[in-house]
């Protein structure tokens, strides 16, 4: 076929057939051009179109994604909140065993700008519950004149029927004084002989030091059982007019450190000996190195002594090292660095109630949810609780030293 020129297009002539007109051949060339050209721009946009539609899908599982992140996130902060700022008491708060619901509707509250706090409840004051039976007693005797015994009315000596008491609780200011040792010396006058013969001076907890034992023993119960700081306790001690250094007293400190050694190997040969212990470990700022440590402790129920170890590692390896030698009971929380003390032949291990139940505790008060299935376990914890509150009662009714007494007391212990 021969190409059409444009003779050709101007002598030939299509008719259309709706209302007759007649168009030449190169209009309906052009036509197609411009059908076809606005064909493949209409498909070009229906793929953009699909490339839009699947671009929105994409961004709309990346928000869900998203939004699932936030949502974690916010429990998460929820979660921290309530172990920062939330009561860390284990004591069970009721949960309703068949609608899981916690029961509010006794409970007063007062909104406060930024909070909520619980109205507190009209009661006595509670200091009268302190127990002073074991502390000693000093009783002052308030008479009257011999003036006020005449009666006002009669003038007549009136007679005593009974007495009114009141009981305060008082506390001695601390006392510092200085301890005088004289040992005294003794000389044969026998012919000369001029034997002579001293008495024995005390020893001393810490050689040519002047701190006496029970100076050093205040020492050591505020920094270790009390937590203050030796810097402190020198400040306190200038308000006695007595004047000693904190870097002295943390010499005295590690002196005493070291001459208690051969009594902390004795305490944990007692322990291994017990057959039941209980392991944590905690992290704390290690000074000398600037840098994270853990204290690892160890207690034993039965024997009630607790060792304390400090360790730059919180490696699996320290317990394992500490504990090579023991048989018996180990228990212990979730950590994986107990698993090799676990899988020991010579250990039966075991967890932790209190920490099983903290968790589902936590997810009941971040979330709020009191019907899932954290709230139905908290539920079901419940009734072994309440063998240990009853445990308490009973015990305080029955005599320490009674065979029931005693397991009571084994029964609290472990």
């Amino acid at each position: 076929m021969r190409a059409m020129n444009d003779t050709d297009c101007q002598s030939r002539v299509i008719s259309a057939p709706q209302d007759g007109t007649l168009i030449t051949a190169q209009a309906f060339y052009t036509l197609r051009c411009q059908s076809a050209f606005f064909f493949l721009k209409w498909r070009r946009r229906g793929q953009r179109i699909g490339d839009l539609e699947h671009n929105v899908s994409e961004l709309n599982q990346k928000m869900a994604g998203l939004q699932n992140d936030v949502n974690r996130k916010n429990k998460e902060i929820a979660l921290l909140k309530l172990r920062l700022y939330g009561k860390s008491s284990e004591k069970h708060k009721a949960l309703q065993s068949d609608s899981s619901e916690v029961d509010n509707d006794h409970q007063d509250f007062i909104t406060i700008e930024s909070h909520t706090r619980e109205k507190k409840k009209n009661k006595k004051s509670c200091g009268r519950q302190v127990d002073t039976s074991i502390l000693p007693r000093y009783t002052e005797v308030i008479d009257l004149s011999p003036e006020e015994k005449n009666c006002s009315s009669c003038h007549q000596e009136m007679a005593f029927f009974d007495e009114v008491c009141s009981e305060t609780i008082e506390c001695l200011p601390e006392l510092m004084y200085v301890h005088e040792v004289k040992c005294l010396k003794y000389v044969c006058r026998n012919h000369g002989c001029n034997q002579l013969a001293v008495a024995a001076k005390p020893l001393a907890p810490i050689p040519k030091a002047m701190a006496g034992i029970n100076l050093l023993t205040e020492v050591l119960l505020r920094k270790y059982r009390h937590h203050m700081p030796l810097y402190r306790k020198s400040q306190m001690f200038t308000t006695h007019h007595v004047d000693i250094p904190d870097n002295t007293l943390g010499n005295w400190v590690m002196t005493l450190g070291k001459a208690l050694m051969p009594l902390m190997g004795a305490s944990w040969q007692e322990m291994i000996l017990s057959g039941y212990l209980q392991a944590d470990e905690t992290p704390i700022q290690l000074l000398s190195q600037n840098k994270k440590g853990y204290i690892w402790a160890y207690y034993s129920p039965e024997k009630r002594l607790i060792y304390f170890e400090v360790a730059d590692s919180r490696s699996g390896k320290v317990a394992e090292s500490r504990l090579q030698n023991f048989k018996g009971l180990l228990q212990t929380d979730g950590y994986r660095g107990y698993e090799e003390l676990r899988n020991k032949s010579t250990i039966t291990p075991f967890s932790c109630l209190t920490h099983a139940r903290r968790k589902f505790k936590e997810i009941v008060k971040s979330t709020g949810n009191t019907t899932g299935i954290a709230a139905q376990a908290v539920v079901y914890l419940k009734p072994l609780y309440e063998i240990e509150t009853y445990a308490r009662e009973q015990a305080n009714l029955v005599l320490p030293k009674s065979p029931i007494g005693k397991a009571i007391a084994y029964l609290l212990k472990v």
